[in-house]
């Protein structure tokens, strides 16, 4: 194991101890708003982008900011309509954090109806729970490398609006 030498002189700690002076008056400086909010959108970027990238959505960071900044609702690719959806969730999600709106099922809801926006833009309604699969068709998560399914939800007959809200799995 690595046990480096060192010994504390004079200097060094004078030197230590006006570093955690200056740091100090810097951690009590206020970081002005526009930088604030910069790095804030900065942060909400790289969620947006690392989290769809992660459900196998092609766009780098770059495009996934040209498609927030565009903010085209009636074309554009199937990947950056998912994009502008995440965004759009992600601030729902800190505008009803600000206003302390309790999260029912009417709020998972209409979240996922924002989430869920195909083209003509944003629906006002919420979304209902999914139904059966036309046959043939599979949702799934899959890899974005081997496009093997990583994750096949269960049936829609086997989840139900319960009580408790989760799917039964043992019918």
């Amino acid at each position: 194991m690595y046990q480096p030498r060192f010994q504390y002189t004079d200097i060094i700690v004078k030197s230590l101890m006006a570093i955690e002076k200056y740091k100090s008056r810097v951690e009590m400086l206020p970081l002005p708003k526009d930088i604030e909010k910069e790095l804030r959108n900065q942060a909400k970027l790289k969620m947006t982008h690392y989290s769809t990238r992660i459900e196998g959505n092609p766009l780098d960071l770059e495009e996934v900011s040209q498609a927030i900044i565009k903010h085209r609702d009636r074309e554009g690719i199937k990947a950056e309509q998912e994009v502008r959806n995440y965004w759009n969730a992600l601030s729902f999600l800190s505008t009803s954090k600000r206003l302390k709106i309790q999260i029912t099922e009417n709020f998972i809801k209409r979240l996922h109806s924002i989430i869920e926006v195909r083209g003509s833009g944003r629906r006002n309604e919420e979304s209902e729970y999914r139904g059966p699969m036309r046959p043939g068709v599979l949702f799934a998560v899959y890899d974005s490398n081997t496009g093997q399914p990583e994750y096949i939800p269960p049936e829609s007959k086997r989840c139900s609006s319960t009580d408790e809200g989760f799917c039964n799995l043992d019918k």
